[in-house]
């Protein structure tokens, strides 16, 4: 009795041990599972791939996709950056699971790699961040060229056409910094085409900064106070169209400085101004006093500020007849002139509301 009372101290340490060196696998086996990760991730042209590593003995490294659409005439691909030695592996329709199975291939010394294939055919091409040996801290890049065509601000692209249903025509503008408003639109002609617009860069249906997808060719994308640079711009074919035209107009920043007495719309560039008299009291003269809307529309007060008289919107319409357009919608019968300034240029509109009338206008061509 004693004998074994002696001996269970040692079985359990054994025991305890034993159980160490199995946990200890177990972990070790999960790290490597970990490391050799082989998950797909998606990769957005002309955003990096930061911070990657794999240690050299696990059998493949990193894999990433992207779509790739029809039309491009370049795609690159390049590692740059951290420690040790990784090579890029490449393949469309499926991940290259080795230097065998890579359509394309670049296995330099170190971590600078570069590939680039002319006329990629469309479809969803992977890349695999292959470990030569262990790396670390490897940042991954990739984007695709295409044929643009700049446009000129406000100035129509009539009669655009594409038979092939995802094709895809590219477009590119210029905006300078401190800009109101871009905007982009489509209309006209038959089938069904999307908008999608990118800053810097080539959208794609994955990645774009705005869509805009309708069921027919009027399609519009608004960017207020747009960053300076260039936009590129993206018509999708979602059915074979023809006769549609693009436009694309920037909405400079005017010097209209809103007060007691005006508003200031459409980024700045417009100052509204009401003055009216009061026939029901002697033509007693006053002005209007504004209440901000939005950047579009606006509202005056006369008598009392829990008493709107007056509501006035100004908008961008050149993208349908070349023009900015106001609109003004009365609430009171007294004698009032609206006075509509475009800072950037000078011009000026009136608009008058003859005492005992109710009116309201829409002028489509005003500036």
């Amino acid at each position: 009795m004693s004998i074994n009372n002696q001996h269970r101290p040692l079985r359990r340490r054994a025991l305890l041990l034993a159980l160490s060196v199995l946990l200890g696998l177990t972990l070790a086996a999960s790290a490597r599972a970990a490391v050799c990760d082989t998950t797909v991730n998606n990769l957005e042209a002309g955003v990096p791939a930061t911070g990657l590593f794999r240690d050299g003995s696990c059998p493949v490294g990193p894999f990433f996709k992207i779509e790739i659409p029809p039309g491009a005439t370049h795609l690159f691909f390049s590692t740059l950056g951290g420690t040790g030695d990784a090579d890029l592996l490449v393949k469309l329709g499926s991940p290259p699971t080795s230097l065998a199975t890579s359509d394309y291939h670049s296995t330099e010394p170190g971590n600078f790699e570069a590939i680039s294939i002319a006329n990629p055919p469309a479809g969803t091409w992977y890349v695999q961040v292959y470990p030569s040996a262990t790396f670390s801290g490897v940042t991954l890049n990739a984007d695709f060229a295409a044929n643009e065509t700049e446009v000129q601000d406000g100035i129509p692209r009539p009669n655009l056409s594409d038979v092939q249903t995802d094709g895809v025509q590219y477009f590119s503008i210029t905006v300078p910094a401190g800009a109101a408003n871009l905007s982009i639109a489509t209309n006209g002609g038959t089938g069904n085409v999307d908008l999608l617009v990118r800053r810097s860069f080539l959208p794609t249906q994955a990645f774009a900064d705005l869509a805009s997808r309708g069921t027919s060719n009027i399609e519009r994308i608004d960017i207020p106070s747009p960053q300076g640079g260039v936009y590129k711009i993206a018509m999708v074919a979602t059915a074979p169209y023809s006769g549609v035209t693009l436009v694309a107009t920037v909405t400079p920043a005017g010097g209209c400085a809103a007060g007691p007495a005006n508003l200031c719309l459409l980024g700045n560039r417009f100052r509204v101004e009401v003055n009216w008299l009061n026939q029901h009291s002697g033509n007693a003269p006053g002005v209007g006093k504004p209440l901000t809307g939005t950047d579009q529309t606006g509202y005056f007060w006369f008598f009392n500020q829990e008493n709107t008289e007056l509501v006035v919107k100004m908008v961008d319409g050149r993208s349908n007849n070349g023009h900015f357009w106001f609109f003004h919608g009365g609430l009171s019968d007294v004698d009032y002139t609206i006075t509509v300034t475009d800072t950037s240029t000078g011009a000026k509109r009136t608009y008058r509301n003859l005492p005992g009338i109710l009116s309201s206008g829409a002028d489509t061509s005003a500036f």
